[in-house]
Order: structure tokens, then sequence, then C-alpha cells
């Protein structure tokens, strides 16, 4: 399932941090970024590691930013 959805392309932190936006957005929709950072899976990722990651993830489409604000949210994209 993982090479299907193109997860085995990813690395560890990559894997955590989307893995903890999946956990969000089953309570929520759009997810803050203190929600993703405070999550159990992306503790102890440094700062400059964790928005590599996000950053990496917004690229590849697996999530996007649900607005053009600064501050927006976060909402995991559906993989085809």
């Amino acid at each position: 399932m993982e090479q299907d959805l193109g997860l085995c392309d990813l690395g560890e932190t990559e894997r955590r941090v989307l893995c903890a936006v999946a956990q969000a957005s089953e309570c929520e929709t759009e997810i803050s970024l203190g929600t993703i950072q405070d999550h159990a899976l992306t503790k102890g990722i440094s700062r400059s590691t964790f928005f590599r990651a996000m950053n990496m993830l917004v690229e590849l489409g697996y999530i996007a930013k649900a607005g053009p604000e600064k501050r927006a949210g976060y909402i995991l994209q559906k993989q085809d």
C-alpha cells in the first residue's frame, strides 16, 4: 500500500509529519500548524526539519495550504 501511494519515496520525517496530518484530519478538516507541531509523531523534530518536511509534502501534493494567509491551516489531499 505504501508503494501504491508513493509513501516509500518519502523520508522518515516526511512520513511522520504526513501521519500526524492524517490523524489530525480525522477530527477537523483544516489543521493548524500548531496542531501538527504538537502532535506526538512530530515531537522531537527540529523546527527547520519540520518546515522542510511540510514544504516537501505541499510540493508533492500530499497536503495543501487551506488559504493564502500566512497563518493558514493545512488540509490532507486525497490521493488517487
